[in-house]
């Protein structure tokens, strides 16, 4: 089971849970999900890197998902215009 903290279990549930807290995903860590589940181009690679600061921006203060990185990531690739792809990266739930 898991949960993105949008819900709160109760306590007796809990004792019964291991909890593991994932630690936000670095740049680095970023570029290999990309790159292991895209290929892309190394002419590519300088919008792509745009992208990924943005979403690690944005990630600061909002809940992301690494899932609209890649979507945004593959849309890039489908020669879809760089500069709006960034309207894809939006909060999951209301801050």
């Amino acid at each position: 089971m898991t949960s993105n903290g949008e819900r709160i279990f109760p306590p007796a549930f809990l004792r019964r849970c291991i909890r593991v807290q994932l630690q936000p995903p670095s740049k680095a860590k970023l570029a290999a999900v990309v790159r292991s589940k895209l290929a892309v181009p190394p002419h590519k690679m300088t919008d792509v890197d745009r992208l990924i600061e943005s979403f690690l921006a944005k990630s600061e203060t909002e809940l992301l998902a690494t899932d609209q990185l890649l979507n945004a990531v593959h849309l890039l690739l489908q020669e879809i215009d760089a500069d709006g792809l960034e309207a894809l990266l939006q909060p999951l739930a209301p801050s």
